[in-house]
């Protein structure tokens, strides 16, 4: 690319994706207009790493199958405390081998690393299907500075295999194999976590995880275990554009990895001071989504985060989404720790409520009511 002597907009140019666009600029172009989100949203870059943010080391629990009785009550105490605080919590010492987290990392810059006509081989039928280059527009927000590839139900599916056979001459088995192996530690790390949770909340342990084993039983495995690989290249203004705006995710629980970088804060407590979630190496990050928010009758919080960008250094996350069946019906736990409380929200199936989140669920959570609220709250 030419030098240019002053700042240049390229929102004229026929873009097709974010790679398109890095491998045009260089730190001295404006990005263009769409991805500058406007003035109430735009991000405060100036935040260091939060220590308020809960980190709960899982060690304990690693000592035996169910650890010490007094170091079981207290993981048990802090997940839950963090749950219903803030909707988030990194764990250390979970089990899952760093190696692995790392490789599955490395596979996701080597694919992100590629000319944007190979990537676009990947592609499926829609923004959650495969990859995924072509930032949407949000409405009233702008578009986000990502890539992303969703691989959907990687444990009863071959969709790793299919992704790498489109975009690859070969296929990848570097890339198949890490996604099988990520899948498989963090579903059992979520199932772990999940009856966990239950227990702080005097409910059985197997409260939030039974009914998608007899959905299975009757013939309906209508779940999905979905990967999905973020990256956020480097951008020229950061602090005129989101990588991810302020959301909730819609399923049950995300268990997140991110590489070296800083990028992802949460909402705090008081419903508007964003902190900075601190790096660690061996650290999964893992939220309450909105259907854990319902089903606990609001008792754990979904968290709020969002995606800030960085100037001179590209990151990458990946996560597992935990999806319900369609057919599950979400009745809030109304009676925990022995005490009743009045319902806050209606019975609905997961299939309605992912439904309704291209209405409710990806707005900005406005005055603490997220989309589940919208969709599923009862007003008192």
């Amino acid at each position: 690319m030419a030098a240019v002597d002053a700042p240049v907009c390229v929102d004229e140019l026929s873009v097709r994706d974010i790679s398109v666009i890095l491998s045009g600029l260089s730190n001295d172009v404006v990005i263009p207009e769409r991805f500058m989100v406007k003035e109430a949203l735009r991000p405060s870059l100036s935040l260091l790493p939060s220590s308020d943010l809960p980190v709960i080391d899982l060690a304990p629990m690693l000592a035996s199958p169910h650890g010490s009785a007094g170091g079981r009550a207290d993981v048990v105490s802090a997940l839950t405390r963090a749950a219903k605080e803030w909707g988030f919590f990194q764990v250390v010492n979970h089990g899952v081998p760093i190696e692995l987290l790392e490789r599955m990392a490395s596979s996701g810059h080597d694919f992100f690393c590629l000319p944007t006509e190979q990537k676009e081989k990947g592609a499926g039928s829609n923004f959650l299907d495969g990859y995924a280059g072509k930032s949407r527009m949000v409405k009233d927000v702008g578009c986000m500075w990502l890539e992303g590839i969703t691989l959907r139900s990687i444990l009863a599916e071959p969709s790793a295999e299919q992704f790498a056979n489109r975009v690859w001459p070969s296929g990848n088995p570097t890339f198949c194999d890490a996604v099988s192996e990520v899948g498989r530690e963090l579903e059992a790390l979520k199932n772990s976590i999940l009856g966990l949770l239950a227990e702080g909340l005097g409910l059985p342990t197997d409260f939030f995880t039974r009914p998608f084993e007899e959905l299975k039983a009757a013939g309906q495995p209508n779940a999905g275990a979905d990967l999905r690989l973020n990256f956020y290249p480097a951008c020229a203004q950061p602090s005129l554009a989101l990588g991810t705006m302020a959301h909730t995710d819609p399923t049950l629980m995300t268990l997140l990895y991110q590489d070296t970088g800083y990028g992802l804060q949460i909402l705090g407590k008081d419903g508007s001071s964003w902190h900075l979630v601190d790096y660690k190496r061996d650290g999964i990050i893992i939220f309450v989504n909105d259907v854990l928010q319902g089903w606990s009758n609001g008792v754990l919080q979904a968290g709020i985060h969002r995606v800030v960008l960085n100037r001179d250094r590209h990151r990458l996350s990946f996560l597992l989404s935990s999806r319900p069946p369609s057919e599950l019906l979400i009745q809030p736990a109304c009676t925990m720790d022995g005490e009743y409380c009045p319902p806050r929200y209606r019975p609905f199936t997961f299939g309605e409520y992912i439904a309704a989140t291209s209405e409710y669920g990806h707005l900005p959570p406005e005055n603490g009511r997220k989309g589940i609220d919208i969709y599923a709250g009862i007003s008192s």
